[in-house]
């Protein structure tokens, strides 16, 4: 408690040493911006090209930069009251994010990590990476969250060459491990942008995300194994939707709109109150749902790995239900 306090004071009277890990697109238009309302500002950056172009007051196009210490030293993160990690997540040929930086900048902290310190994860990347990941790497420390240092998520959502959204004017989704982590962070971002949105876990913070990268990050998330580190809410499985019989055919659709059923602009209905609706395995059919129950997340990987379904799941019960065949036969029958 001691620790929270001291930094939201330090964070309110914009005193607390803000570094910023990563001067790129997202990193250095950030440091600026806290340097540009007071805060004492150290950048970090491996590209020493880069770090002589902003001790000159001129890098990325901007010549407001002479304000931000920077450096390739990363001893200098123990000055540091806040981190924040804004190093690129590039995606892979499998559409993976490659984490590899983001791992270094977090054993590079976790190196220098003190009590009272608040990291912040700013690197698009897929749910579960700062509970997972990052989390460990601190409380190898001895360190607990919300107690001795604070850690929480807030993705970038820099869009460059957008003339009507910046920086400033563009919502910020924060989210922390703990309530007091959340508090800080928000504290934090409240000082540089009009508008902080606080969300309740740093595992739904994604949706904020443009919604090709969004997918791409959950698709990546999804090969990955659950960890014991994550909640439940962050861990996938894929199950197939429940639809209705191919359409029947122009004749039949008088019959099918009397009885209930619907009828579409071509003339062709369908019952809309049939008792059983077959499951279309087809791929356009599947969804991504949230879930943490073990037997779905079998049966998601032996429909993976045939290419359709072996086994079903019932979007009533949830649970594995045989796949009901899809032929016009009108046997109903099973496979």
């Amino acid at each position: 408690m001691k620790n929270k306090k001291k930094l939201l004071e330090a964070i309110g009277q914009k005193k607390a040493r803000i570094c910023i890990l990563g001067l790129g697109y997202v990193g250095l238009p950030l440091a600026q911006r806290f340097a540009e309302v007071g805060f004492p500002v150290l950048g970090i950056d491996i590209d020493e090209a880069k770090v002589e172009k902003i001790k000159n007051g001129v890098s990325c196009g901007s010549s407001n930069s002479r304000s931000i210490q920077a450096s390739t030293d990363r001893s200098l993160l123990t000055e540091a009251d806040v981190a924040i990690i804004c190093v690129p997540t590039p995606l892979s040929k499998t559409k993976d994010p490659d984490l590899s930086l983001v791992l270094e900048a977090g054993r590079t902290i976790a190196r220098y990590l003190h009590a009272g310190q608040l990291v912040v994860l700013e690197s698009t990347t897929y749910p579960g990476t700062t509970r997972e990941l990052l989390l460990p790497l601190f409380e190898e420390k001895g360190f607990k969250a919300g107690k001795d240092f604070y850690l929480a998520y807030s993705p970038e959502r820099i869009d460059p060459g957008n003339k009507s959204f910046n920086l400033i004017n563009t919502p910020k989704v924060v989210a922390g491990i703990t309530p007091s982590c959340s508090e800080l962070v928000q504290k934090l971002y409240s000082q540089v942008v009009t508008d902080v949105v606080p969300v309740s876990s740093p595992d739904t913070t994604l949706g904020s995300k443009p919604l090709p990268m969004r997918r791409s990050v959950v698709a990546a998330r999804a090969r990955r194994a659950p960890s014991r580190h994550a909640p439940s809410s962050a861990r996938t499985t894929v199950v197939p939707t429940a639809t209705t019989r191919p359409k029947a055919p122009r004749a039949r659709s008088t019959a099918a709109t009397a009885t209930g059923g619907t009828s579409d602009s071509s003339g062709n209905g369908s019952a809309a109150s049939s008792a059983g609706s077959p499951v279309d395995d087809s791929p356009a059919a599947w969804v991504t749902v949230a879930t943490a129950t073990p037997r779905l997340r079998s049966a998601r990987s032996r429909g993976m790995r045939s290419g359709r379904p072996a086994e079903g799941i019932s979007a009533a019960s949830g649970r594995p239900a045989k796949a009901v065949c899809t032929c016009q036969s009108g046997s109903g029958c099973l496979r």
